[in-house]
């Protein structure tokens, strides 16, 4: 079976977080005009930057409305899990928001799917970047529940606890 191809425009990236050895590799989408508000995707156990049409459809459709977004590696991707310290996971987010800073964003939206949303959690506790927003993304997120609509409404109909803007 042929899986269906998605072209996104973006840029290819390496994040340096502390205590990594090697570069986090994740992908930059940007619309057209620019935006002062970064979404970062942080996945969860074993998964990855590019591989979900979660994360695809988040990658193409945030510039879309007017959120450009960093899909990207974190320490314990793909099968790197077996050797991650969990709590460290907030210098790779505390290294993303870093980049992002650098390139001018303002506002950091975090959206973790699975794992991702405890990572996310980790990090507005004990990571270095303490004024940002954060999704936590339970299964029933849609694409279309995020951008196709305001953050009030997705805050008023997200499960408890789940959803803040």
């Amino acid at each position: 079976m042929t899986k269906q191809l998605h072209r996104i425009p973006g840029v290819l990236v390496e994040l340096s977080a502390r205590g990594q050895k090697r570069p986090l590799d994740g992908l930059l989408t940007q619309g057209a005009k620019q935006s002062d508000t970064l979404l970062l995707f942080v996945h969860g156990m074993g998964g990855n930057f590019y591989r979900s049409e979660l994360r695809k459809q988040m990658l193409l459709q945030g510039p879309c409305a007017g959120i450009d977004v960093l899909s990207f590696n974190n320490r314990g991707h793909e099968d790197n899990v077996a050797d991650e310290v969990f709590v460290d996971c907030r210098h790779d987010i505390d290294a993303a928001i870093e980049f992002g800073r650098k390139q001018g964003y303002r506002r950091f939206i975090l959206l973790g799917h699975s794992t991702g949303c405890q990572k996310s959690r980790i990090t507005n506790n004990f990571g270095s970047a303490k004024t940002f927003s954060r999704w936590f993304s339970p299964p029933s997120v849609t694409t279309t529940r995020l951008f196709g609509e305001s953050p009030e409404h997705a805050t008023r109909t997200g499960s408890p606890g789940h959803n803040t803007w």
